[in-house]
């Protein structure tokens, strides 16, 4: 009994974490959630929550889009 109370507390305690992590993601983005004063939650989720963390993250990154500054000289010229 002891047993399935403190299972218990551990599931809405980690669901509570879950559902702080996706309100920041929604709200910042996977980078900027982690840089917004939420590295602690960050890191529980990364120690205790591993497997869902990774798959919830890939689901806000946003792609990096690297801008081709380089100049064609000859075609400019």
């Amino acid at each position: 009994h002891q047993w399935s109370c403190y299972y218990h507390d551990l599931v809405v305690f980690n669901r509570d974490k879950r559902t702080q992590w996706l309100r920041l993601l929604k709200e910042y983005g996977c980078k900027h959630a982690r840089l917004h004063g939420s590295q602690g939650l960050y890191m529980w989720l990364y120690r205790h929550d591993y497997k869902w963390l990774m798959k919830i993250n890939r689901r806000y990154e946003h792609p990096i889009i690297y801008e081709d500054r380089r100049v064609d000289w000859p075609k400019r010229d």
